[in-house]
């Protein structure tokens, strides 16, 4: 028979109380932590490197810097297929057209009309890579992968590092002129310090070699050649400089001499491992492939590209890690550099076509991206505002709009699963271009708002009282405001595009204006982003108010995250614009 409970004790109620308490600190503890841990980065393990730049992990997993939840997560851009013991990765390559006429332009000419300050940036070399070697017909994949090498010998993301091509930096080690950012443009110079004191840094000291001239680091000696000169690569190079009455560092005859020298030969892409690839002709190589060829044949040559990612993981890491940033680049001047093309009006790319008189190049882009994303013809909303509706889905003119706003995001759009509106058809338009990054507001009135609080806009007045440029926002009164007076409201949004421009896609078109809007599923006034025809004639478009942007960042930011995601989606589309209304 169990015994009756005894009073507790005042010792026994201390004790309870203490529990209580320790109870209560345990229940606030758990409602503050996952708070704090919100307001605070998170520990995901990973080192953070300097400027939270993307790295590969110890397995080969490429990792990328959330800034918005403030850790480093796995990328997701970037496709993964395990092969053994290494996660190799893959990327899209763009596959669209590139209507360009080669000015014909001697790269020489170009890096010697440069200031120093440009030359010594990095992207400099490359844009000159990026145009010789499309120029000797390598594949676009072959180019991305040498690149990748190229980045991880040279310098990727910095010109202050071993092997910049404009001078070389030594890194803790002075040159010629006794300076440790030596910007000596001397050969002679050069020459006499490589079999002086250069040579003597240069040997190696338990596996770290102390200099190295250029993109691949040119040294002259390897490592198991400490007293004897058994190499010669940064003389040879300085000596052809020499001959060619240049400096060694010029960016353009740097680079046509590794190309020359070191690309041109077949065992610089390591092709013996399977006979019949080819980087001027294999297209089935993808860029991480050829950067780990590249990789075996250049820089590690008793590796082979088939076993040298599994026995040599941290190379392989090391040398693949520039790969995205390589491809960014390729994308970014491929047959669209100013420098060396000459582009024909191309309305798949905004960045293309000619000057029009009087217009900015900020408001001709914005009409150009506006044209890009506009259907065809009138496409009515049909079911429920989502990414996947069918009617999106089913309209082959819509899809460059359609991966715009995913690529973008509707975190950034705010009002993102609205598609069919003009609030999220007009700010698309705007982030794509990149002329204003901060317009991102959600609805027509905050947008208004924006425009009229920030100095990157300009505030003209009605439509009816201005002369309309491409690239011009123009927003409709709400019925609240007849007279067109400034309220905080709006009703409507659109983007004067013209008929000059409107042509490039469409000749013979009268469009005029890019619009989407918001209203009722089924109805005609439910509609995703078109062109069509307005005149100042009418009242109701008369009394818009009309804002230019005047003070543009030409921030490549979301174009270039749409290219690499969706550039592979462009394709002909008909030349005809389906519906003139």
């Amino acid at each position: 028979m169990p015994k009756p409970k005894q009073k507790a004790t005042p010792k026994k109620n201390k004790f309870t109380i203490a529990v209580t308490i320790l109870l209560v600190v345990a229940l606030l503890l758990s409602l503050v932590i996952p708070l704090v841990s919100i307001i605070l980065p998170a520990d995901d393990g990973h080192d953070h490197y300097e400027e939270y730049q993307p790295y590969y992990d110890e397995d080969g997993q490429y990792y990328e810097y959330d800034e918005e939840h403030g850790h480093y997560h796995p990328a997701s851009s970037i496709v993964t297929e395990p092969q053994g013991s290494v996660t190799r990765l893959s990327a899209p390559v763009y596959q669209g057209p590139q209507k360009y006429v080669d000015k014909g332009v001697d790269p020489v000419h170009i890096s010697r009309s440069l200031p120093l300050e440009q030359r010594c940036n990095v992207d400099t070399a490359y844009r000159f890579f990026i145009y010789l070697m499309d120029k000797e017909g390598y594949t676009p994949n072959a180019i991305i992968g040498a690149m990748t090498y190229m980045m991880a010998e040279g310098g990727s993301y910095s010109d202050i590092m071993q092997g910049t091509y404009t001078y070389q930096t030594d890194w803790i080690y002075p040159g010629p002129s006794g300076a440790v950012m030596d910007k000596v443009e001397d050969n002679a110079a050069w020459i006499r310090w490589l079999n002086g004191a250069g040579f003597d840094r240069a040997v190696y000291d338990n596996g770290n070699c102390n200099i190295g001239l250029g993109l691949t680091q040119e040294s002259d000696v390897w490592w198991y050649s400490r007293d004897n000169k058994t190499t010669a690569n940064a003389t040879a190079l300085i000596q052809a400089a020499m001959a060619a009455g240049v400096p060694w560092q010029d960016p353009a005859f740097q680079v046509s001499y590794i190309i020359n020298n070191k690309f041109s030969l077949p065992w610089a892409w390591d092709i013996n491992d399977v006979p019949g690839v080819d980087p001027k002709y294999s297209t089935g190589v993808s860029a991480l492939e050829w950067a780990t060829r590249v990789w075996c044949g250049v820089g590690m040559p008793a590796y082979s590209s088939m076993t040298a990612p599994d026995t040599y993981p941290d190379g392989y890491a090391s040398h693949t890690y520039g790969l995205r940033r390589a491809t960014e680049l390729y994308h970014k001047y491929s047959g669209t550099d100013p420098w060396f093309y000459k582009l024909e009006a191309d309305w798949h790319n905004p960045f293309s076509g000619p000057e029009v008189k009087g217009v900015t190049p900020q408001g001709l882009l914005l009409a150009r991206t506006a044209l890009l994303l506009a259907a065809d013809k009138k496409v009515i909303r049909v079911s429920d505002h989502s990414y996947n509706a069918p009617e999106m889905v089913g309209e082959s003119t819509l899809q460059y709009y359609r991966q715009a706003c995913h690529s973008i995001g509707k975190n950034v759009l705010e009002n993102g699963e609205y598609f069919a509106s003009s609030d999220v058809g007009v700010t698309t338009a705007i982030l794509l271009s990149g002329i204003d990054n901060d317009c991102r507001r959600m609805y027509v009135g905050s947008i208004r708002d924006y425009l009229e609080g920030t100095t990157k806009w300009e505030y003209l007045g009605k439509v009816s009282d201005n002369v309309l440029q491409p690239g011009d926002v123009l927003i409709s009164p709400s019925p609240s405001d007849p007279d067109g007076e400034y309220t905080n409201t709006g009703r409507h949004m659109m983007i004067w595009v013209g008929e000059q421009v409107a042509n490039e896609r469409w000749p013979g078109t009268n469009v005029n204006v890019y619009e989407a809007s918001f209203a009722s599923v089924g109805t005609e006034y439910a509609y995703y982003p078109r062109m069509r025809q307005v005149t100042t004639d009418d009242a109701s478009f008369g009394n818009c108010f009309v804002y230019r942007c005047v003070n543009p960042e030409f921030s490549s930011t979301y174009w270039e995250k749409f290219m690499f995601e969706y550039g592979s989606i462009f394709e002909e589309l008909p030349k005809v614009y389906s519906v003139n209304r």
